[in-house]
């Protein structure tokens, strides 16, 4: 596709620096309603940007020239927000929780049944019995190292539509007394920061919630579970499982290339976004804005300003201490 510029407050844009510079949500909001803005994007390869325009599914003016301020990282719109939701917003919030809580009770059913149906197997199997012996043996403080992969849990990671779990693997990040911090080697779900859309902090998040009753019941066997620390992980926050913040994954993965995460099948299937394997997960950083939570994209950089909380479409690097 051929490049051409855009133009904000009369100044020709080559850059989504450019754009920022001189950003005029009038100019902006034209060229999207146009379709030009789109084609620009793509004509520059800023391809997670145009993705995000198109799931625009707003006609109101006010809530796209919000959307395309979060978008692109800059200052609210001087278009004056609406006091109130119409009848219309109400409804299709509902449906949008409902949806979203109907998906998440039907996992919660089919995994159940299929985690009383392991315990069932290993309780009549001694093989079983001695397979959980060596996972939980690679937790053993005499060998473990930063830099070790190690199976630890189950959860389904196949895309052809089965539920049934395989061993999880995790890296680890770092070791203390007594204790080590285990991050999952692939991104092993895809589920909304906040499936409600109403915050972006994690002390009040459902991904919070999901990771600490439904994945943690689901994951792992009860010994397993014993050997989960609960952690502080910011003031007033404890939790057993939890995500890196921004200083975390700066410290803990050094460069774009190793922050880059593949996506289990099982987490394609769910709907996660992926550049080939590669996909784009959670931080539990808050955003730039009320609505955005921080993200590690597909090509590694760490994003606070593009991602809403309620995308579907982002996945679950599960983070946790154990004891050894």
């Amino acid at each position: 596709m051929i490049k051409f510029n855009l133009y904000c407050d009369g100044q020709p844009i080559r850059s989504l620096e450019d754009l920022r510079e001189n950003f005029n949500i009038d100019d902006i909001y034209e060229d999207y309603q146009s379709g030009k803005l789109v084609k620009w994007l793509q004509s520059r390869n800023y391809e997670r940007e145009y993705i995000q325009i198109e799931r625009i599914n707003s006609k109101d003016k006010k809530a796209i020239c919000d959307k395309l301020c979060v978008i692109f990282g800059v200052a609210g719109t001087n278009v004056e927000r609406p006091r109130d939701l119409n009848e219309s917003d109400i409804e299709n919030r509902f449906l949008k929780i409902e949806n979203a809580v109907a998906q998440l009770q039907q996992k919660f059913n089919d995994l159940e049944a299929l985690i009383k149906d392991d315990r069932i197997k290993t309780n009549s199997s001694s093989a079983a019995n001695n397979a959980n012996v060596a996972v939980n043996s690679c937790l053993d403080e005499s060998n473990i190292k930063i830099g070790d992969v190690i199976k630890f849990g189950k959860y389904p990671q196949s895309g052809n539509g089965s539920l049934e779990k395989s061993a999880i693997e995790w890296q680890v990040l770092d070791v203390e007394s007594k204790r080590a911090l285990l991050i999952s080697k692939c991104s092993l779900d895809a589920v909304p920061f906040d499936a409600n859309g109403n915050t972006n902090k994690w002390s009040s998040c459902s991904l919070r919630t999901w990771l600490n009753s439904y994945f943690f019941r689901t994951a792992f066997s009860g010994e397993e579970a014993k050997q989960i620390a609960t952690t502080n992980v910011e003031f007033g926050v404890s939790d057993r499982l939890f995500l890196l913040n921004v200083d975390e994954v700066n410290k803990y993965f050094v460069s774009n290339t190793v922050r880059k995460c593949k996506a289990t099948d099982y987490a394609k299937a769910n709907g996660a976004y992926t550049d080939g394997e590669i996909c784009s997960w959670w931080l539990r950083s808050a955003g730039d804005y009320s609505g955005s939570a921080a993200v590690v994209n597909t090509d590694g950089f760490v994003s606070t300003g593009v991602y809403s909380v309620d995308f579907t479409n982002i996945c679950v690097h599960p983070v946790m201490w154990v004891n050894i």
